[in-house]
């Protein structure tokens, strides 16, 4: 209680007599530690720890208490310090349960920002020793959910369910596990039931109906989708679209901020006409693209036999299995070049959106081609734009702020990472941003820019330093350096 006021002799004494009293108790260290953070500062309250600590060796606790002061600035440090007390002191039990608590709260926060598979290995060191834990299960499933570990997940998802029957979150990830893989029916019957329960926790009742809502519309809308796709004829699916509820149309205003500020940084940017321009014919660069969109990691040689075996299909087809995804790839991206990228402009370019997106993916239903994400979705610890706002901030990209920037390579890099960073899309973002950078610029007369596959995670980088810092250097480089990489294979297939 003194310690919440300022320091003085009273507080000084009751930490002593505390300490004398209760030498072994690592939270009066601790509480002694924080009073010398705050009159000298946090080096010097590490410092005073560690000299306790050699001076008594034999006591765990200003050990203990040294390693809990680090875990949130050093967790890394904190877990080896832990780990060296058990070794010292293997019978004492608050070295272990601190230790448990703190690969806990790592995973659960990593587990937040979507680093599925970092926040899975702090689970794994100490799921034997809680396999009783409901919570710890349930969390472990939601990682292989993410990791699209969909049959490992359900397993933690069931034991979860076993050991406490009505664990609400544990039967709503059940149901979100359904939407993730397509099912969308039994995902719709599991999120009813929940609803049902009195006993939901508010957030989790809005998250619940949030989801309902989207797959509803994701039944709605799939007789539509399907029917564009094989009549090349979005006109069905614009009217369809109006029928959105209008609980789906509100925008997510941090993405809309960025948006905005990505247009002013791009619409002032001078392009020079030869930053992107290419020495080889162009002829092949649409063969070119769809190899990379397909994410071939072979070298020019295996492009050229490619090319050569769809040039001449009655060749040997087991030569190459994956030649009709190529194909697939090759017909769509010349298809794009007799539609204008401004019918992306205004209320139908969410259409043409989706459009482009269901033929991309038309050869993997269970990706749900043409449909909104349902399930939040994540790339590193980036705050993406969640399910319920992606159709409103779509909205607001194409008919407010795409219109602001000249056309040419300037909305193509703009649309590139527009669609990249709002990932409205629960598989096919990256693929579908690709194609409408290529679809913008081809429609301006500008040169098609092909990224490719070893060039994926530099263009993430530099797409976060101008998303997040505002600085377009990076991407611009990065984006001439896959311009140079393609005139390469240009030129070797001439």
């Amino acid at each position: 209680m003194l310690s919440q006021g300022p320091p003085g002799e009273e507080l000084f004494h009751v930490i002593e007599q505390s300490i004398k009293s209760l030498p072994e108790n690592d939270q009066v260290w601790l509480l002694a530690a924080t009073v010398q953070q705050r009159l000298r500062g946090s080096a010097a309250a590490v410092q005073w720890l560690e000299q306790t600590a050699q001076q008594n060796p034999r006591l765990a606790a200003p050990q203990l208490a040294l390693a809990s002061l680090l875990s949130s600035s050093d967790p890394a440090g904190a877990i080896s310090r832990y780990k060296k007390i058990i070794a010292k002191f293997p019978q004492n039990n608050r070295a272990h349960e601190l230790l448990t608590q703190l690969h806990l709260d790592q995973g659960d926060k990593l587990r937040q920002s979507g680093l599925w598979r970092k926040a899975l290995t702090y689970y794994r060191e100490v799921e034997e020793s809680r396999l009783d834990d409901p919570l710890l299960l349930n969390n472990i499933g939601c990682c292989l959910a993410g990791l699209e570990k969909f049959e490992s997940a359900a397993e933690y998802f069931e034991k979860a369910l076993r050991l406490k029957p009505d664990y609400i979150e544990a039967r709503l990830n059940v149901g979100l596990l359904c939407a993730s893989q397509s099912n969308g029916d039994e995902a719709i019957s599991i999120i009813s039931d929940v609803l049902k329960d009195p006993a939901i926790d508010p957030a989790a009742r809005r998250t619940a109906e949030t989801i309902l809502d989207i797959l509803s519309e994701h039944k709605r809308l799939k007789p539509v989708l399907r029917q564009s796709v094989q009549s090349g004829n979005v006109s069905e699916l614009q009217l369809a679209l109006e029928g959105t509820p209008g609980n789906l149309l509100q925008a997510d205003q941090p993405s809309v901020d960025r948006l905005w500020t990505l247009a002013a940084l791009l619409g002032d940017y001078e392009f020079s006409p030869h930053q992107f321009s290419y020495t080889a014919d162009t002829g092949n660069l649409p063969f070119v693209e769809a190899w990379a969109q397909c994410k071939f990691e072979g070298g020019v040689d295996e492009l050229t036999r490619m090319y050569q075996f769809l040039a001449n299909p009655s060749a040997d087809t087991d030569s190459f299995p994956r030649s009709r995804e190529v194909l697939n790839a090759w017909h769509i991206i010349r298809d794009r070049a007799a539609f204008s990228a401004d019918l992306l402009q205004g209320k139908d370019g969410e259409a043409w959106l989706r459009y482009w997106h269901a033929r991309l993916l038309s050869e993997t239903p269970e990706k749900l081609p043409g449909q909104f994400k349902a399930i939040t979705n994540a790339i590193g610890n980036r705050p993406l734009t969640p399910p319920e706002n992606v159709a409103g901030t779509i909205r607001v990209l194409l008919a407010d702020i795409r219109p602001t920037l000249p056309a040419g390579l300037a909305k193509a890099v703009f649309m590139y990472v527009a669609v990249t960073m709002i990932h409205g899309f629960a598989d096919g973002n990256g693929r579908l941003s690709r194609f409408i950078l290529n679809w913008e610029a081809e429609s301006a007369a500008a040169p098609l820019i092909v990224i490719p596959l070893n060039m994926r995670a530099q263009l993430t980088q530099s797409m976060d330093t101008a998303w997040y810092e505002g600085r377009l250097e990076p991407l611009i480089a990065s984006i001439g350096e896959a311009c140079a990489q393609t005139d390469r294979l240009l030129q070797h297939l001439d």
